[in-house]
Parts: C-alpha cells; structure tokens; sequence
C-alpha cells in the first residue's frame, strides 16, 4: 500500500503537475507529461474525481474527494490509489501524450494483477513483464526523476509468495481479539466463518440478503414479456424482487431496485457485474434478483417468508439484467486490458 498509494502516488503527482526542482539548462515548459501545472485543468480534473463518486462500489472503500481541494489534507492512501490506477488511466486519456499514457496503462496494469487477493503462476509471469517493461521505458522518458520507488517496482513479482504469505499470518494474528480461546478465533476467522444477514442461501456460495418485497409484485411491459418466456408461460406470474446477492467471493451485488430509491450522492454503484455467457465475458447491469415460484397455489399476495418454506413452494433463481456491449478492443488492447470501454445497449438486450 505504501509503495503505491504514497510513493509511485508522489511521483506520478509530481510529474503531472510539474514540481520537480531541474538544472537551468531544462524548462518545465518542456516536460510534455506535465498536463495538470495549469490550476483550470487541475480543478477540472478534481471535479471530474468527484464526480465519479457515485460510480464506485462500497467494496473501494473511501471514494477519492476532488483531490484539487483535499489532497493536501486527510487524503487517504485508499483514495490515492483509487484515483491514480482506478480513474486515471480513464480521465487522463487524451489528455497525457499517447506514449506517455500506454507507459503509465503498462504500470497501472501490473499493479492491479499484483493487487489481487489471488494471482495465478501466469499472471504473476506477465505482470513481471509489464513492470519491467514499464520500468525501462519510464527511466528513458523521465530519466532526471528517477525515485528508487521506480526500481522497488520491478521486485514486486519475485516478493509476491513471501509477501502474501507474511501479511495474511499478520492479518489473521490481528483479528484475534478473544483471548480466551484464540484458536477458535483464528480458525473461524481463516475459514471465513462470518454471519451474514442472510434470507436465502442459494447454494454454491451465493446467498441473497435481506432487502425484498414482501409481497408478490406483478411486473410490466419487457420484463413481464422476458420472464412469461423464460418460464415457458402465456403471462408472467408475480414475483418477488430482492436487491442484494452476497456472492461466493464475499462481495455484495447490488441491484437498481436497491439503490434507484436513494438519493444520488449516497448511492455507491455496485450493480453492474462480470459474468461468463456463451464463452466470454459480459458486463451487465443488474435490476433486481428474484426467485420465480414454478410449482406453488396461484399467485397469493403472501408474505415472502411463507415463500421461503420449501414443502410450500419451489423455485428458480434468475437475475433480470440488460447488457452492455464489448469493450472497444482497440481501447481495450492499447490500454493493456487497463480501460474497457462499454455502451449500455438498453431495454433491448433486456
């Protein structure tokens, strides 16, 4: 956290706003990467920050303020690295030179594979690639700037196991806190024994949480059309629409029917999932889960719990999302994977 949300923070900071010391013989009116040394383009860009507020799932823990305002003070780490390897690459397009920007996209690229809770042996091979690639492309555009952050960098691959396997024995020695029976403690915390709020364990890891009608809506237009198809049926029945889906990798899905009733700036977007279909991967926007009675009495406008006993009703889980489309490849490839760039196809693709 410290090497990227402090260090290669400061220095990509300084870089973009100009404000390294150089010889007489060198100009900052020179330096083609400094694009934020104007205050204009500087607050256009804090405000763009800020705007992406609502767009960031609780998962990112604190969304990065305009850091034109805040970034002098009580700007978290959490929010440096949210801001430069999550938004950057995508405010910044266009704006930084090209080269300048693919080499920023290569580093950024193999941070987030460095980043994750779990890293394949190939992965691992190719985010070593990237740093080191990134690394001696840096040192030959920003040479006078060199911080031996640049060089840590290129260590992070070969650390990896060492690491991850340390800070995880931290982890778990710092969440014992009942002294009494410390390895109770630690074996439930390891084997991710947690008690969640939960109204419907789907199996498999996926279990949907608390918030639902708790009586049988009937439903309108495409979505009564898709659901009547998908059950094979003339009409669409009622169903019951639940907002959350805690799913197996312990994130929260959250859904339009949960977060279109708060307001604007409270709303932490998280309804927008990856999903495999047909052999590749899709971005879609989730409007509700639902479970779909298939053999129950005709439609009564019971309370959900009745709904949940299984000698009075059996169910099919679904989701009701619309698609966005494939990411721009061109984009995508030049980018290093770093910015998929989607549209919504809409109701259509309900």
């Amino acid at each position: 956290m410290h090497l990227s949300g402090v260090n290669m923070a400061t220095l990509w900071l300084d870089l973009w706003h100009g404000t390294f010391d150089c010889a007489v013989t060198d100009s900052c009116a020179s330096w083609h990467w400094a694009i934020l040394k104007e205050m204009d383009v500087w607050e256009e860009h804090g405000h763009a920050v800020a705007t992406c507020k609502m767009y960031l799932p609780g998962s990112f823990d604190v969304a990065p303020q305009d850091p034109s305002l805040q970034s002098n003070s009580w700007y978290k780490v959490t929010e440096y690295i949210t801001w430069i390897y999550g938004l950057c690459p995508a405010l910044l397009y266009g704006i930084l030179p090209e080269l300048v920007w693919w080499n920023f996209c290569k580093f950024v690229a193999g941070l987030r594979i460095m980043s994750q809770y779990s890293i394949t042996p190939r992965q691992l091979q190719y985010a070593c690639q990237l740093i080191t690639q990134w690394a001696a492309e840096f040192e030959m555009d920003h040479i006078p700037f060199i911080h031996p952050c640049v060089h840590l960098t290129c260590h992070l691959a070969s650390e990896a196991v060492h690491w991850t396997m340390e800070r995880t024995i931290g982890n778990l020695g710092q969440e014992i806190h009942q002294p009494l029976d410390p390895f109770q403690t630690l074996h439930n915390r390891a084997s991710g024994n947690t008690n969640l709020h939960a109204s419907a364990n789907l199996g498999k890891g996926y279990i949907l949480l608390v918030k639902h009608d708790w009586y049988l809506t009937t439903v309108q237009g495409e979505e009564a059309r898709v659901i009547a198809e998908y059950l094979s049926l003339p009409h669409a029945p009622k169903i019951c629409r639940w907002a959350c889906l805690c799913l197996p990798n312990g994130q929260i899905a959250q859904s339009q029917f949960q977060e279109l009733q708060k307001a604007p700036e409270d709303i932490c977007m998280a309804r927008n999932v990856k999903v495999s279909l047909n052999g590749g991967d899709w971005i879609m926007e989730v409007r509700y889960f639902a479970r779909l009675v298939v053999t129950a009495a005709d439609n009564l406008p019971v309370p959900d719990e009745d709904l949940d006993t299984p000698d009075c009703c059996c169910f099919t889980d679904v989701a009701l999302i619309t698609l966005y489309s494939q990411p721009d490849t061109d984009l995508l490839e030049k980018s290093y994977g770093v910015l998929p760039s989607c549209t919504k196809l809409g109701e259509a693709s309900l």
